[in-house]
Order: C-alpha cells, then sequence, then structure tokens
C-alpha cells in the first residue's frame, strides 16, 4: 500500500468532488474541528455518498460525541439542501446518504493510538480527556469494495 499527500487545490468536496480533482482512496482529518467549521460539510457530504473511507481525530471525546449527534445527524441534511443544492446525486449515492443520516446509525468512537501521549497544555476550561489527536472516529468505514486497501 502506498499512502501519499496531495495538495491539487485548496479544497476538495461537492464544487470540485465529480471532475476537476480525482477521487481520493480515502480521508483522514486531524483535530478536524468537523461541528466549527462548514466547510466541512462539503467533504463529509462527498464522502458519504462516493463512498469514500472517511476518519478524523479530535481533542476530547466529547467533541466527536456532538460531531456525530449534531453535524452528522442533524445539519448534513440541511448543508445538502443548502450547498449542494445543485448537486445531482444519483440513486446510488442519494441511498448511501439516507443510510448514514437514518435514526439508528451510530459511529464507533475510540482512543487514537497514534494520538500524543504525555501532558498537554490547556487551551480552556471544558473538563474531560484531552489529547492531541486523541479520539478517533471514522465517519464513512471502508466498504466491502475497499477492503483490499
Amino acid at each position: 500500500m502506498k499512502i501519499s499527500l496531495s495538495n491539487e487545490g485548496p479544497f476538495w468536496g461537492a464544487h470540485r468532488h465529480r471532475s476537476q480533482y480525482p477521487t481520493p482512496d480515502a480521508l483522514i482529518a486531524c483535530n478536524a474541528g468537523l461541528g466549527a467549521y462548514p466547510n466541512w460539510y462539503d467533504v463529509t457530504l462527498a464522502s458519504l455518498t462516493r463512498d469514500i473511507p472517511f476518519a478524523i481525530t479530535d481533542y476530547r471525546e466529547i467533541s466527536l460525541q456532538i460531531n456525530a449527534m449534531l453535524v452528522l445527524k442533524d445539519n448534513l441534511m440541511e448543508a445538502k439542501d443548502t450547498f449542494w443544492q445543485h448537486i445531482k446525486l444519483t440513486p446510488v449515492e442519494e441511498k448511501r446518504l439516507q443510510n448514514r443520516l437514518q435514526a439508528g446509525y451510530t459511529y464507533k468512537i475510540g482512543v487514537n493510538p497514534f494520538g500524543r501521549l504525555g501532558p498537554q497544555t490547556r487551551h480552556d476550561t471544558i473538563p474531560g480527556p484531552y489529547s492531541v489527536n486523541g479520539f478517533e472516529m471514522v465517519i464513512t468505514p471502508l466498504s466491502r469494495r475497499d477492503k483490499k486497501l
């Protein structure tokens, strides 16, 4: 397996995901702050609809829980209707998105084995475990066709 980073363009998402840039094999976002930046909606929607494996890390487990509940459940359909109003999804892409956003779907959150160990400098006063890249969550898992990656 070969892993490479791409600087094909400043953004990758809805506006360019069909033609200008090649579809990546996987997406990884370290300390993503998924709920803090609306730009992630394009990437997340593209990942879910195109079945591109996508995983994120964050400083706090609670941030990932909020992302799974608020961003991935509540805000993505609204984002699809606003940011992606000009994108025509195929029936297969629409079904993939609906399956991920259904009420019973859960996202597994874990401790990132590659997180930075040791004492952390605290930048805020929110209690709870805190570590750079400390917690991980898979947004779009490997599909059956991608198990060879």
